[in-house]
């Protein structure tokens, strides 16, 4: 019940009325240190991140997941999509050499294009 309302406040762009326990909000906001700094390397991915948080992949993905609802590739897209970075910028900095690739991919997964997904943010 809690993932399923983490999910429904992170798809809405609520997540900041949700409430979450004080070590979900350190490691949440661990993670988005990380990802933040890591988004100048180009083939930003979850294996980073994870060494990164001293955990293994599967261990950064369950933990993630618990939380929000989306496994780590999905969580770093939906972060670096609410930056004001270019999306082809942000298509590079994930390892996306073809920014239409990475639009088709962020719509697959929250069903939006990155460029709706913004605009939702705005209003």
């Amino acid at each position: 019940l809690l993932r399923e309302k983490y999910s429904k406040a992170m798809r809405e762009g609520t997540e900041l009325n949700v409430k979450l326990n004080p070590a979900d909000q350190d490691f949440l906001a661990h993670l988005n240190d990380y990802i933040y700094a890591l988004m100048s390397n180009h083939g930003l991915n979850s294996d980073m991140v994870a060494d990164k948080m001293c955990m293994s992949r599967s261990q950064l993905n369950r933990k993630v997941r618990a939380i929000t609802g989306y496994n780590t590739s999905a969580y770093i897209l939906r972060l670096l999509a609410s930056t004001e970075e270019l999306i082809g910028d942000i298509a590079l900095k994930c390892g996306f050499e073809d920014a239409n690739y990475f639009a088709r991919l962020f719509k697959q997964i929250f069903n939006v294009t990155p460029s709706q997904y913004r605009k939702s943010l705005i209003q």
